[in-house]
């Protein structure tokens, strides 16, 4: 059995270009690119400790 979870985020046509613009910027996936910034914020918000 896998751990994984799915999320299904609606987004604003701005923000999935955003997200595209960051993912073809950093040779990533667009799930990889929002992972990484889902994982920026919680770092800022002091929620992850590394």
């Amino acid at each position: 059995m896998s751990t994984r979870t799915i999320a299904f985020v609606r987004l604003k046509e701005e923000d999935k270009m955003i997200i595209r613009k960051i993912a073809e910027y950093y040779d990533v996936s667009e799930s990889d690119a929002i992972k990484i910034a889902v994982k920026h914020l919680a770092k800022e918000l002091g929620l992850l400790s590394s």
